[in-house]
């Protein structure tokens, strides 16, 4: 009786063991990210983790996962994702070149219309034209497309830069940084990325002033050289608030390899001064650079040029290189195109929030909307929203719109920002990071190959908050890295077992 009764019960014990092998692979993997975080030791950081199958619908790993936290650059994933909803995968930006000509006969003026395109004589961006160009071709049309009317002399350069408000940077980015490339300003007429390139040569003899050149020509600019030839390289750029006033300072031993970028104030007026100079040396005279009023109906206008710039390309370099002044441009130009009004930081986040809305369902409304880029440290975005919204696109029925998204981003091993990150991944991971300081976060995708993982995509978002000093972000994407591998062996097993 003893032997058949244990025989009877062994079967149901194999079962038993075998089921759960089959259903605790999501719970394995909540189960490691967890361990991996404590074994981290990352004192008081805040940790949000969410991770989903997209192909098996499973969640996971879910901890912490409706916790609001500052996202930094992964902001960018909402503000683009919304601009491929609110503006169409079809949408171009135009900015156009044209005269006007009173109806009294009096001397013409040249008009540029701006449509807030971030990329207009984006250096990147033209670098990649066939054949490439360089941001003096650019101009050298413009010059040109003027030469061509057979004016020489014109009442004004008039900037109509309507499309977006004048509220060049925002409010709560940190205000020591807005001379960083990264707090570039945004506005309705954008040039150059709104910076300024300044390379220092040093001097032959220590102690004299080095030599400092400024691209793209802007001999209107106001600068004062307090900069000294030293043995050390320590050469740092000021900018007066509210001016194009710099003084340059420190010491210059060598020849830097590539410049410093600082911005510009009031981007529409200093692409409409480095026009006019450019037209002088042509000797084509302007008499003034002014910006249109709010009130001014323009007359009818001859074009005369017009560069246009795709979505697609304006979402690589937001998600790819995480370029800021980009994702501003594209969250105000969607507040343009959803209220007729100069697009602004308050109705392009309605607009941001409208389409996560329809998107997303209510869930889309948890969220809080400061900037397009994730500089400021108002936004608050959950990983369960991300993870929902990465999930959407990907199953979006606008195939063209899912693709469009997804190539937009970072691949790990090869481009943008990841580029240098998990290179001997054998999968396939498509991400946006994102960091400010104490705050850093990776999102996207995982696609396993059919031989690592039946094929299937799992999303993911980890965000860290609140890490300081022994901390730097270089340990956080170690440990996102380190995650992603995680799960990637995870899924690998759970395939091999037919899970």
């Amino acid at each position: 009786m003893i032997v058949r009764r244990v025989g009877a019960v062994a079967p149901l014990v194999m079962c038993v063991l075998l089921c759960l092998s089959v259903v605790t692979p999501a719970a394995a993997v909540e189960n490691q990210l967890q361990e991996m975080i404590r074994s981290a030791n990352l004192r008081g950081t805040k940790v949000s983790a969410m991770v989903v199958d997209l192909d098996r619908g499973h969640v996971l790993a879910a901890i912490n996962a409706d916790e609001p936290m500052i996202p930094a650059s992964n902001m960018k994933l909402l503000t683009t994702a919304t601009a491929l909803d609110v503006l169409g995968t079809d949408f171009v930006f135009r900015t156009k070149l044209a005269k006007l000509t009173p109806e009294d006969g009096g001397r013409p003026s040249l008009v540029v219309l701006g449509d807030g395109d971030p990329a207009f004589g984006d250096p990147v961006l033209l670098g990649r034209h066939d054949p490439p160009l360089v941001v003096e071709d650019l101009l050298a049309q413009w010059v040109n497309a003027v030469v061509a009317t057979g004016q020489t002399h014109f009442e004004s350069l008039l900037l109509d830069d309507r499309a977006l408000d004048r509220e060049f940077h925002h409010a709560s980015w940190p205000e020591e940084q807005l001379i960083n490339r990264w707090c570039a300003q945004v506005a309705g007429v954008n040039f150059h990325q709104n910076v300024i390139d300044v390379q220092a040569t040093p001097n032959s003899r220590s102690g004299a002033s080095p030599r400092v050149e400024i691209f793209p020509p802007a001999p209107f600019l106001q600068t004062r050289n307090r900069a000294r030839t030293g043995d050390s390289d320590a050469f740092w750029i000021s900018r007066s608030p509210g001016t194009n006033n710099y003084t340059f300072h420190g010491t210059v031993q060598a020849r830097p390899y590539t410049a410093v970028q600082v911005t510009v104030h009031d981007p529409p007026m200093f692409f409409g001064q480095v026009l006019q100079a450019q037209l002088k040396a042509k000797g084509i005279t302007v008499d003034r650079v002014e910006r249109v009023a709010d009130d001014v109906i323009m007359g009818p206008t001859e074009p005369l040029h017009v560069v246009q710039t795709s979505l697609p390309l304006v979402l690589i370099r937001v998600n790819q290189n995480s370029q800021n002044m980009f994702a501003e441009a594209l969250l105000k130009r969607m507040g343009r195109a959803m209220t007729g009004e100069p697009g602004s930081w308050d109705n392009g986040a309605a607009a941001m929030r409208f389409a996560l809305r329809q998107r997303l369902g209510t869930s889309g409304a948890r969220v809080t909307i400061a900037d397009g880029s994730g500089m400021s440290r108002d936004n608050r975005v959950t990983a369960r929203l991300l993870v929902d919204l990465l999930h959407s696109m990907h199953n979006d029925d606008d195939k063209t719109k899912a693709e469009l998204f997804r190539v937009s981003l970072a691949r790990a091993g090869d481009t943008g920002t990841l580029r240098r990150r998990m290179r001997d991944l054998d999968a396939e991971v498509y991400a946006k990071t994102g960091y400010i300081r104490g705050v850093s976060g990776l999102s996207g995708y995982i696609h396993l190959p059919e031989e690592h993982g039946d094929g299937r995509t799992i999303a993911f978002s980890f965000l860290f908050n609140g890490f300081a000093p022994p901390l730097h972000n270089h340990h956080m994407r170690t440990l996102q890295d380190e995650m992603i591998e995680a799960i990637k062996q995870r899924v690998k097993s759970q395939s091999q077992l037919g899970g």
